[in-house]
């Protein structure tokens, strides 16, 4: 077969499938999602999404409907709960491919596309859905690569990245100036990184790379077990605190309380989710 003839022929069936596949989605989206919605809103508020610019949409979604304060409160918080579906691995998967359900953070750009295609349904259009989910997708694989530098890396943007806790304290001892350490050591261990939290303790969290996955953060859950990036601040100064004091470190009795107040906190964060 020529060659050229080949190529098309396998253009056209992807492009093919490709149309297919939309057309899946957009069925299965209007089912699953579509038709939910309009109900959700009520059909009155349903022309002011039908006659908005796709571009003001994509800014505000649904949630730019025109109507009276307490209305616009009430199917807010009904469009919230509906779409908290999207959270439950096994629904997401209903709809989009697991790669996607599997990031938490992923759930607002799920609802960017389920938002972007209601637009287009009422409108009649044609929503290429692939389209989106594929930059998606390519954009997990961009994240993931950085994440991957990010976790072994000694130095990010610059700043030098701590490999563990006796690491941390080391590069304290040199950044912090003699003055420094004599006002934070002459409070309360507990005052004194209180008072730090959103100061040493929010520098930290920043130049290490707390919030971003970097050796420190990982080394400092793995041995210790403590996840959020608040709290592991928190540990660090507590013990730099005490080292400086020459006080005993206790480290297990601390790690203790500090993982007990994040149960007791996700504890709390999954009842305001169920009672919402």
């Amino acid at each position: 077969m020529n060659k050229l003839i080949l190529i098309l022929l396998m253009t056209l069936n992807a492009s093919y499938l490709n149309s297919q596949s939309n057309d899946s989605l957009n069925n299965l989206f209007r089912i699953g999602f579509y038709e939910d919605i309009i109900n959700i809103i009520t059909p009155e508020y349903v022309n002011d999404i039908k006659n908005s610019k796709l571009e003001d949409f994509k800014d505000y979604g649904i949630y730019l409907i025109d109507a009276d304060v307490v209305t616009e409160v009430n199917i807010s918080k009904s469009l919230d709960k509906y779409f908290k579906k999207i959270r439950n691995i096994d629904t997401c998967t209903k709809y989009f491919d697991s790669c996607l359900c599997e990031k938490k953070w992923m759930d607002l750009e799920l609802i960017k596309v389920i938002e972007k295609g209601f637009h287009f349904y009422l409108n009649g259009k044609v929503y290429h859905i692939r389209n989106d989910l594929d930059s998606l997708k390519r954009m997990l694989v961009e994240l993931d690569s950085i994440a991957k530098f990010k976790a072994t890396a000694d130095t990010i943007d610059g700043s030098y990245i701590p490999k563990n806790l006796y690491d941390a304290f080391q590069q304290l001892d040199t950044i912090l100036e003699p003055d420094y350490k004599k006002r934070f050591i002459v409070e309360d261990e507990e005052i004194a990184v209180s008072k730090e939290h959103f100061g040493l303790g929010m520098g930290l969290r920043n130049s290490w790379r707390l919030w971003g996955s970097s050796r420190l953060q990982r080394s400092i859950f793995s041995e210790y077990g403590i996840k959020h990036p608040d709290r592991q601040s928190t540990f660090i100064l507590t013990l730099y605190h005490r080292r400086l004091r020459g006080v005993g470190l206790d480290i297990d009795q601390l790690k203790k309380i500090i993982q007990e107040q994040e149960a007791q906190q996700e504890e709390e964060e999954r009842r305001m989710e169920e009672n919402e």
